[in-house]
């Protein structure tokens, strides 16, 4: 097997593709007994056969629909049943999308904050409990470096993932002292179906695995709060500080609203 972790089973959500499917395959690799979920079960699939051929454990597939509570709840259930516990979840999944928001249609919209914030909520409400009473757990949700501002052309996007970071905060600091760790993780733009659509230039732009290996390194861990790549985290640190009258110059000249649209998922 290519690593070990600190955990023995794990819940990763957003598991068909992109950073969510690299991550378990990744954990499973390294020995830790993976529940993967997402809508597609094909995708599901292939990535249990993957974590198989490296000679991982057996995974187990849960297809659900995590943009409806009900859903996030079942799959957690699920999980525990078949894996006995979580010992990590990390809530992957994901959607995007690129539009003035006059252009995006609402049900569009409506869809990155289902998927992106009350689906991961859901989640972590049904998993902390559980972990609470063991004393014992990590929790991670993919987050984005574009929560730190609400940048144009990406609003409903960037709005999603600040309501995500700012409840992972929450539970962090109501978690701190019980013995479950809360990761807040932000990555740029990573090679995965939801940047594959961008027309625009994607600066410091990564592949997943990279991504992938630098989130585990994190969570492993226990960061807080991780931003990656580090070139793109200095420049929204930079913008974070300025003041709106600066920001908005700065956002507005870097030809934020385009005429282009892109949907996908991470």
């Amino acid at each position: 097997m290519a690593a070990s972790f600190p955990f023995s089973t794990a819940l990763v959500t957003g598991a068909s593709s992109g950073i969510g499917r690299e991550l378990a395959r990744r954990l499973g690799a390294g020995g830790v007994r993976v529940a993967l979920s997402a809508r597609r079960r094909p995708e599901l699939d292939a990535a249990a056969e993957e974590i198989a051929r490296a000679g991982g454990p057996p995974a187990t597939v849960i297809p659900a629909d995590l943009s409806l509570a009900e859903e996030a709840f079942r799959t957690v259930a699920e999980a525990e049943a078949r894996l006995g516990r979580i010992d990590l979840l990390i809530s992957s999944a994901g959607v995007g999308g690129n539009a003035p928001i006059e252009r995006m249609p609402w049900e569009r919209m409506e869809e990155m904050v289902r998927v992106n914030t009350l689906g991961p909520m859901a989640l972590i409400r049904a998993a902390l409990p559980a972990m609470l009473e063991r004393g014992a757990g990590t929790i991670a949700g993919i987050s984005s470096l574009a929560s730190y501002r609400g940048l144009p052309g990406s609003g409903p996007y960037s709005a999603s993932k600040a309501g995500l970071s700012t409840f992972l905060e929450a539970v962090r600091v109501e978690s701190r002292s019980r013995g479950v760790a809360v990761v807040d993780i932000h990555p740029g733009f990573v090679r995965t179906p939801m940047t594959s659509g961008r027309r625009e230039r994607m600066i410091f732009l990564m592949e997943v695995d990279d991504a992938a290996r630098l989130i585990l390194r994190a969570i492993v861990r226990r960061k807080p709060v991780y931003d990656l790549p580090w070139q793109m985290s200095l420049v929204l640190r930079a913008v974070r500080l300025l003041p709106p009258a600066l920001f908005d110059r700065f956002a507005a000249g870097r030809g934020g609203v385009r005429a282009s649209e892109n949907r996908g998922t991470r």
